[in-house]
């Protein structure tokens, strides 16, 4: 998840491999793929794009476990932003964010 860019099939298979295993029954299956759904999103805007409509599609889902990894992942995933000196995007709470953004601006819903 630290490569600096990824070609649409990399792309495409990590996507693969993480919504298959938020079927997963054990807990720390899940954990790590909602970590790397998170980590997938904050590489770059077209990642964070993509890690976004996959949480969306978890959290639809019927079954409780890929809900529940939707939701843990798109709660983080709403709240990145880009910072012009960064490569990744970094959560909008994080003190280098909070130099770019409006203290009046609202969250967003």
């Amino acid at each position: 998840m630290r490569a600096k860019t990824f070609d649409a099939d990399t792309a495409s298979t990590f996507c693969a491999i993480m919504e298959d295993a938020a079927n997963d029954p054990r807990d720390h299956v899940r954990q790590a793929t909602c970590w790397a759904l998170r980590e997938f999103g904050k590489s770059n805007s077209e990642s964070h794009e993509r890690a976004c409509l996959i949480a969306l599609d978890l959290i639809e889902s019927e079954d409780p476990a890929r809900a529940w990894v939707g939701r843990c992942a798109y709660r983080e995933l709403e709240i990145l932003i880009k910072i012009p000196e960064r490569r990744r995007l970094i959560s909008r709470h994080s003190k280098t964010a909070r130099k770019y953004v409006d203290p009046t601006e609202s969250e967003p819903e």
